[in-house]
């Protein structure tokens, strides 16, 4: 029963354990989903309890997703360097894999270059690039490859990967080499380069694969600053302004891009000469350098406190894991320790048990055989011999198998139970015990055919005498009396 217990208990914690995991695995997923589609605000609450699970029980795959969701969330909050620390954990994750993903792996490196580039930290984002590029190479996909080379060099990536018939990944890596020919033919308000520009946004909004609508993706910022460098460059100031404004108002979420979109603006107004607005701009983006700084400040120190605090927390997580393990662990070996040495000292018991059987089933032929001369008639009936063989073998006589004794007793010694039950009347349990006294049979034997134990058979032999005759004494009193009775 308590083996039942126990086996019960350990279901229902891992039937617990499995359904809190599934249920983290679907809040994943949704947030994944969200983080994708820029239609909701995720929950960093609840995005934060999903990656102290995994922490705490997923796999290394599970973490990685984890931690790359949880970098989408920071992301929609414009919290840069909090996102950087989510991308670090990622890459760890993948980096630590066993069935290492080299293509998985630059995949996240690339992702994580985007979010240094975000953070002002060029050389970091560059080294993480040409990491980007060499594990793509190991993986033997030269496509991937060509796009994340495509943030070092736009050009060359643009032109193999169109020539390739990969529209998507050649506009996607087309980004820079976008703004490079604007910058460079500023000055020039005719050049056939403009146009190009203008035919390569176009491309650019048609084919690539970033979502350049919703104002919390990077990519879309990029392409609005192109759009309004290239109506600047072109005199078009209104709608210049149009795009630099779409930069400029996420200020709250990209302080440096809405800080330089600004200046933008206010460089559109001196030209239209519209001083006092362009004064406005020129005021805000002071201002807005000024929020920069003290952010870019306090934005280091918390994205450290927080490095320091997950690094803590994970620590903690894991320490309980182990311990729980440990504790796991400890029962199943002292609960496979408990059933190893019940079963083997039942084992010991029951071959100890035969052993006396054996040794009681001689002991029973050598009676038999001293007691031949006096009845040797009853003992070689073959419902004697069959109920000693029962004995012998630890198995037990069937009700039809009790009647016929009785039956072949009573035709040798035909008033022995009246004799006995004159004052009392015999119960069945109590004409069997008589029974077995008749045809011989010790103690153990009867323990064996009347399924109980030696003791209780002394104890049922003790309180059938007393009942008997009314005077206390012991099974081997009993014996004596029946034997008394018919010899």
């Amino acid at each position: 029963m308590k083996k039942i217990f126990s086996t019960i208990c350990i279901l229902l914690f891992f039937a617990a354990c499995t359904s809190r995991h599934e249920e983290m695995l679907q809040r994943l997923d949704e947030l994944d989903a969200m983080g994708n589609r820029y239609d909701a605000m995720p929950n960093d609450t609840v995005a934060m309890d999903v990656v102290a699970h995994m922490e705490r029980c997923g796999t290394l795959a599970e973490r990685e997703r984890a931690w790359k969701m949880m970098a989408k969330v920071y992301r929609r909050k414009g919290w840069n360097f909090y996102e950087e620390s989510a991308w670090s954990m990622a890459v760890g994750c993948v980096d630590t894999t066993q069935a290492f993903d080299t293509l998985a792996m630059a995949q996240t490196l690339f992702d994580w270059s985007h979010c240094l580039d975000r953070s002002l930290d060029d050389n970091q984002s560059r080294e993480q690039l040409n990491r980007a590029v060499r594990y793509a190479m190991m993986a033997g996909d030269t496509l991937h490859a060509m796009l994340y080379y495509g943030d070092i060099n736009s050009d060359s990536a643009y032109h193999y990967l169109w020539s390739r018939g990969e529209r998507q990944l050649a506009m996607d890596a087309s980004m820079g080499m976008i703004e490079g020919m604007t910058s460079q033919h500023w000055h020039d308000k005719d050049s056939v380069a403009l146009d190009s520009v203008a035919m390569l946004l176009d491309r650019y909004a048609r084919y690539t694969s970033y979502n350049i609508v919703s104002p919390y993706s990077y990519e879309a910022n990029r392409y609005w600053m192109a759009k309004g460098e290239l109506f600047k460059t072109r005199e078009q100031y209104d709608s210049a302004i149009h795009y630099f404004h779409r930069v400029a108002d996420m200020d709250s979420l990209r302080w440096e891009t809405a800080s330089f979109a600004t200046s933008k603006i206010a460089e559109c107004y001196d030209a239209m000469g519209m001083k006092d607005s362009s004064s406005h701009y020129w005021s805000k983006n002071i201002q807005l350098v000024e929020l920069l700084a003290h952010g870019i400040v306090g934005d280091r120190f918390k994205s450290r406190f927080h490095d320091y605090q997950i690094q803590h927390d994970n620590l903690e997580m894991r320490d309980e894991a182990e311990r729980q393990h440990l504790w796991m662990l400890g029962t199943g070996m002292l609960f496979l320790f408990a059933a190893s040495f019940g079963l083997y000292r039942y084992t010991m018991l029951r071959h100890e048990h035969r052993e006396s059987l054996l040794r009681n089933q001689e002991y029973a032929e050598l009676l038999r055989t001293l007691r031949q001369k006096t009845d040797n008639t009853l003992l070689d009936q073959p419902i004697v011999q069959h109920l000693h063989q029962l004995s012998s073998q630890d198995k037990h006589p069937t009700d039809e198998e009790w009647t016929e004794l009785k039956h072949v007793i009573l035709q040798h010694h035909p008033h022995i139970f009246e004799r006995l039950s004159a004052e009392h009347t015999l119960t069945e349990q109590e004409q069997r015990i008589l029974s077995l006294i008749i045809i011989r049979c010790t103690p153990l034997q009867m323990s064996v055919l009347l399924v109980c134990t030696k003791s209780n058979i002394s104890n049922l032999r003790r309180r059938l005498y007393k009942r008997i005759t009314g005077k206390d004494g012991s099974g081997a009193d009993l014996d004596e009396l029946v034997k008394g009775l018919y010899e």
